[in-house]
């Protein structure tokens, strides 16, 4: 990692962030979301990973910034037992393992499995119902979570929840309006991406498409068509409270 030493991943090549890294370094998996990211978890406190998968922007933010407490959520049980194998080969990184979903409340939940193995796309969406099975989880909203565990400050989130953002966000209407968080998030094509950038724009922030040039400024959430090229094109933002704007981010911004 850049500025940050080595971080150590394990697969059976059934891990397809793993797979990427592997053959292509750091630039194999979203290059343009990684960039941004690592340097707003710099001098985090506290950073949470919504939809952690096998660890990889958890262990990103936990080797930037050892100071920071790393929370990541992951409500697949042989994903999850891999992530913490991960966690295994990196001792000297900490991160908190939350095996639960997140939603807009708490509860218990059909997760439906992209796949078998290790599914990269899970979601609590029923537009996943027929892709292979679904298995009982928890949910948690994140405004509870907070308030459990007495935290005190957040300041970057991260979550790729297939299609259930806006529920994800309105869980957490509370810490957005405490502590005023950066979030990264994926936003795939649907009509819900429209409720997500309303509670986020009623919220003060702004967003910025993350593209392999950079940051682009815009309106709304995954609001161009061309996201719909997968293969591509990234589907992956950062939504910022407009008074915490970063410098090199008010740069981007054109409008």
């Amino acid at each position: 990692m850049p500025g940050a030493g080595q971080v150590h991943f394990w697969s059976l090549g059934d891990d397809y962030i793993t797979s990427r890294l592997w053959w292509l370094g750091i630039a194999g998996y979203e290059p343009e979301t990684v960039a941004p990211y690592l340097r707003f978890v710099a001098d985090a406190a506290v950073v949470i990973d919504i939809g952690a998968y096998t660890g990889y922007y958890s262990l990103l933010a936990a080797a930037k910034n050892r100071s920071a407490r790393v929370f990541a959520f992951e409500p697949h049980p042989g994903v999850a037992a891999r992530l913490g194998h991960n966690l295994d080969l990196n001792p000297s990184l900490t991160v908190t393992v939350i095996p639960s979903a997140v939603g807009a409340q708490r509860g218990v939940a059909s997760f439906y499995l992209g796949g078998p193995g290790l599914p990269l796309s899970s979601s609590l969406a029923p537009a996943w119902k027929t892709l292979d099975r679904a298995i009982p989880v928890t949910v948690t909203d994140l405004d509870s979570f907070v308030a459990e565990w007495g935290l005190e400050k957040v300041d970057v989130i991260k979550v790729d929840v297939e299609s259930v953002e806006d529920a994800v966000i309105r869980g957490m209407t509370g810490v957005l309006s405490r502590f005023r968080p950066t979030i990264f998030l994926e936003v795939l094509p649907g009509e819900y991406r429209g409720e997500t950038s309303k509670l986020l724009r009623e919220l003060g922030y702004l967003f910025y498409y993350l593209t392999f040039a950079g940051p682009v400024p815009e309106d709304e959430l995954a609001s161009t068509e061309e996201l719909i090229d997968h293969a591509h094109t990234p589907f992956n933002h950062v939504a910022c409270p407009s008074e915490r704007l970063p410098f090199w981010l008010r740069r981007a911004d054109t409008r």
